[in-house]
């Protein structure tokens, strides 16, 4: 009696071992490869932010070519005005910064050799007087970064005019490229190819307007925020735009993002006065509470639904990979891994099944409920069957 070759499981191992093994080949070519791949992902993502205004305009009437003229005009303004009016100024607060991070690690040194004079068993630990000198000694070296981002402006400049280039082309002729993808794979997979790729541009889309929309959002938040603190103290917590716009663009971190841009004002506040570092904290928790519950469900919806441990996972992974770009780009990939999983491994691997949608908060909520309401009936029948005996 012969084997018995189940055919359809048969290609989809098969499949399986070429997809992990260009995988692992592609990872093996990525760090030589690794500019050309960043511009890419870039120029995807800038695509797929653009292309839904190009739709818009497309549906109602305009011809693509008017249609792709006039998203990229709209958007070089847009890179115009953020230059003309927000780049001086927020120019002008990290030199500001930089120039006087020496006088913040005196003050820093002052308030901690009063804190070890009254508390002289914490010198036993640590050399105190050491600790400020090594701080400042790396943050001395924040001017030949600077001179080292000078120096590459330039490339910086001719990448933002190849993506601009780039972008344009593939907003007017998008078709050749995405057939020319999908005829990599075989006839009767186009459609399996069409739906994965359908939704992880639509993952990917919400990702990228959600960011932006949330970043955007929550630099005003902590401009705000740091405002008002500066109104009802008596001394003022300086470089509130540089402040705010980290905050913003620290949003492209997932997990981790919001708690990296409470240290530099909270740091910075503390130098000043500690009930003001205090005050910065708890304003950047509340904002930090707000975007949680309130602004990413309305935002992002269900563009990137992710659990944070996979979140998290995919930081680290990614991060330690390709660095702080890699960090940035771990939620798209994320969510492409589990388009993947969702929609192509899972319905092969269970009989075409699809995993069940996990529950909402309040849907969670109500069973907790009704659990602890159905325990508490319980014992109170124990308890009353225990009396009557």
């Amino acid at each position: 009696m012969g084997l018995h070759w189940d055919m359809p499981r048969v290609r989809f191992a098969a499949v399986v071992i070429l997809l992990v093994a260009f995988v692992y080949l592609l990872f093996l070519i990525a760090p030589l490869i690794w500019s050309v791949i960043e511009v890419a992902i870039i120029l995807l993502f800038v695509v797929l932010a653009l292309n839904p205004l190009v739709n818009y305009l497309v549906a109602f009437g305009s011809p693509r070519w008017a249609a792709v003229f006039f998203v990229i005009l709209l958007l070089l303004l847009l890179i115009v005005l953020l230059i003309w009016f927000l780049i001086p100024p927020l120019a002008a607060q990290v030199e500001e910064f930089i120039s006087n991070l020496p006088g913040f690690w005196a003050e820093y040194q002052h308030r901690i050799n009063a804190f070890v004079t009254r508390n002289p068993e914490l010198g036993k630990l640590i050399n105190i007087n050491q600790l400020p000198a090594n701080l400042l000694s790396g943050f001395r070296s924040f001017p030949a970064l600077a001179r080292t981002i000078f120096t590459t402006t330039l490339g910086v400049l001719a990448t933002i005019v190849l993506i601009i280039v780039a972008t344009v082309y593939t907003l007017l002729y998008p078709w050749p490229l995405l057939l020319g993808l999908r005829g990599l794979f075989p006839t009767e997979w186009w459609d399996t190819i069409d739906r994965l790729a359908t939704s992880i541009a639509q993952k990917i889309q919400g990702w990228v307007l959600g960011t932006i929309a949330l970043g955007i959002l929550i630099a005003l938040l902590d401009y705000i925020a740091l405002l008002l603190i500066n109104l009802f103290s008596v001394q003022n917590i300086p470089f509130i735009l540089l402040f705010a716009v980290i905050g913003g663009v620290l949003e492209f971190l997932p997990v981790i993002g919001p708690s990296i841009a409470v240290i530099l004002p909270a740091l910075v506040a503390l130098a000043i006065d500690p009930y003001m570092a205090l005050a910065v904290v708890l304003a950047y928790l509340t904002i930090q509470q707000i975007e949680n519950h309130i602004a990413v469900p309305l935002i992002m919806h269900k563009a990137v639904s992710l659990h944070p441990v996979s979140l998290i996972f995919a930081l680290i992974f990614m991060a330690g990979l390709f660095g702080v770009f890699g960090a940035i780009i771990a939620v798209p990939a994320a969510a492409t891994l589990k388009v993947i999983y969702d929609e192509w491994y899972y319905p092969i691997a269970h009989h075409d099944e699809h995993p069940l949608p996990s529950p909402t908060v309040r849907e969670e909520a109500l069973h907790t409920r009704r659990m602890m309401r159905e325990r508490w009936q319980a014992w109170r029948e124990r308890r009353h069957r225990h009396r009557a005996t």
